[in-house]
């Protein structure tokens, strides 16, 4: 067997990328807006949720935000 092209190896990351990547946001998501610095800008969370998953959480707590519930609380946009 041959080995595959450059073109066909950057084909294939480009499919993989498109399985990861979901390009509609939901009511059921969250997400986190950053500079070009990396920054915390903004962050939009799921509309309802029991428990905030557990990766979330570690993004905000990268963050230094240690309680998401009261960001919820503050900020009522969204861009979904």
């Amino acid at each position: 067997m041959q080995p595959e092209s450059e073109d066909e190896l950057d084909e294939e990351a480009s499919e993989d990328l498109n399985d990861i990547y979901d390009d509609e946001i939901t009511s059921e998501d969250y997400g986190f807006v950053l500079d070009s610095e990396g920054n915390l800008k903004s962050v939009f969370m799921a509309e309802e949720y029991d428990i905030i998953p557990e990766k979330v959480y570690a993004v905000f707590k990268l963050f230094g935000i240690n309680d998401p519930d009261e960001v919820n609380r503050r900020v009522k946009h969204t861009i979904h």
